[in-house]
């Protein structure tokens, strides 16, 4: 019997603490618009619960982007992710790749399998493909939830820093640029 509470005891630590890990992910990335300038944007990423006992971490609620200068501000479900944020002429679009049958048919499929935004008078306006910037390059972060809180995004991501082609994060990068400026 005490072997029984002994066991009973250690699962209910480690769902306690499997609960623990954090579904609230924010850094700030460095983006490379399509003229070469490049911006700072705020991101975050939240989680729903745990998914124990078949993942450690939730499926993601909402993606969230700010750039405070232009006073934009970016939320979307789970499914929507951005991969492509560019300011062209003073305004900014954003791009967002479709990637299920669901979504494409809750958005009358579109022909590009991807939505196109147009910030507009303090809100995000759906626009043609034909009238996004054909110059904007993919250059958000996408790996944002690797299944462990050690692999997300942290602090400040420069463009070098950027994922491989692996999706990694170049840490030894980020600590090289950390230990470089506080020399």
């Amino acid at each position: 019997m005490k072997a029984f509470i002994e066991t009973l005891w250690i699962f209910m630590l480690v769902v306690s603490l499997s609960a623990c890990a954090s579904n609230d992910i924010r850094w700030t990335e460095e983006v490379k618009l399509s003229d070469g300038k490049v911006i700072q944007l705020q991101r975050h990423v939240e989680l729903t619960d745990s998914g124990f006992p078949v993942q450690k971490r939730g499926f993601t609620k909402y993606f969230e982007i700010c750039y405070p200068p232009m006073n934009i501000h970016w939320k979307s479900k789970g499914g929507y992710q951005p991969d492509i944020f560019d300011i062209v002429d003073g305004k900014a679009y954003m791009h967002v790749p479709i990637s299920d049958c669901f979504q494409c048919k809750l958005n009358d499929f579109p022909e590009t399998d991807a939505l196109y935004f147009l910030w507009d008078s303090g809100k995000w306006k759906t626009i043609k493909h034909e009238e996004f910037p054909a110059a904007s390059e993919w250059n958000l972060l996408l790996q944002t939830n690797r299944g462990s809180s050690g692999t997300d995004p942290k602090g400040s991501i420069t463009t070098e820093q950027r994922p491989s082609a692996s999706g990694e994060i170049d840490r030894c990068r980020m600590t090289r640029s950390a230990t470089a400026g506080s020399g």
